[in-house]
């Protein structure tokens, strides 16, 4: 991976998980595993404010955006996934 290479935002699914919520980005056709974890997403928006699919898709670009960074530092997990943490955020 080129210090070049970002991921880009797609309309792929975010699907609820015991650890947190799942979606994909794409890196040159390849699709790039990213998680949410529920930890993460209390930071961002304290819980009331909606589900954790909600409040995951009303901030979906700062995710994203996350993952990106994290993508290209790099920081990547050993199944190739990238986690989203709340230290990230």
């Amino acid at each position: 991976m080129s210090e070049a290479q970002r991921l880009l935002a797609i309309a792929y699914p975010a699907n609820v998980t015991i650890r947190g919520i799942r979606f994909a980005m794409l890196d040159l056709g390849d699709l790039v595993e990213i998680l949410v974890t529920h930890v993460a997403l209390d930071r961002v928006e304290a819980p009331g404010g909606g589900d954790y699919l909600e409040r995951f898709e009303k901030h979906r670009a700062t995710f994203e955006r996350v993952a990106n960074d994290k993508y290209v530092r790099g920081e990547i997990e050993d199944d190739g996934s990238i986690a989203v943490l709340p230290g990230d955020l």
